[in-house]
C-alpha cells in the first residue's frame, strides 16, 4: 500500500471546513484527479457514493463507503473499485482556522501501470495530494 500524509490550515471555521468536505457534491472541485461523484446517498456513517478518478492517465471508476464519521472531528472514507483507498481526514478547531489532516493508504493498480510508472506515480500523487489541499484552502478562505 501507498501512502500520502499532508495538513494544511484553513482561515475557516471547522464546521464550514467539516461540511465542505464531507459533501461528497464537492469532492470532484478541489480533488485534482476526482472527474466525478454521483450516487451520494449522504455523508454520515454507511453511506455511499460512485467516483471517477484519474490517475497516470488511466481512468478508474469505483464506491466509496464512510466507515468513520465524528462530526467536526473526523471523517474516514473507504474506496474500493478501480483503487482501493483510505482516506482518513482529521479536523482540529484552532478559533476560526482549522487544521485539516490527511491521510491517504491506496493501492497503486500495479498490473495496468506497471512497475517502472509506479515510482513515477507515487511521487505524483503527493504533488496532487498538496495541490488539492491548496486548491480546498483557496476556495474556503475566499
Amino acid at each position: 500500500m501507498a501512502h500520502v500524509e499532508k495538513s494544511v490550515n484553513i482561515k475557516a471555521p471547522v464546521d464550514q471546513v467539516y461540511r465542505y468536505i464531507t459533501d461528497a457534491h464537492h469532492s470532484p472541485e478541489w480533488i485534482r484527479s476526482m472527474e466525478t461523484s454521483s450516487d451520494i446517498s449522504g455523508s454520515g456513517k454507511g453511506d455511499h457514493f460512485k467516483w471517477t478518478y484519474k490517475m497516470a492517465g488511466i481512468t478508474f471508476n469505483g464506491d466509496s463507503e464512510i466507515i468513520e464519521h465524528i462530526p467536526n472531528k473526523k471523517q474516514v472514507v473507504h474506496s474500493t473499485g478501480g483503487i482501493d483507498a483510505v482516506w482518513d481526514f482529521n479536523f482540529r478547531d484552532l478559533g476560526g482556522t482549522t487544521e485539516l489532516k490527511l491521510d491517504i493508504d491506496y493501492s497503486v493498480p500495479i498490473p495496468v501501470l506497471g512497475k517502472v510508472a509506479e515510482k513515477l506515480v507515487l511521487k505524483q500523487n503527493e504533488k496532487e495530494a498538496e495541490e488539492s489541499l491548496a486548491a480546498l484552502k483557496s476556495k474556503l478562505e475566499a
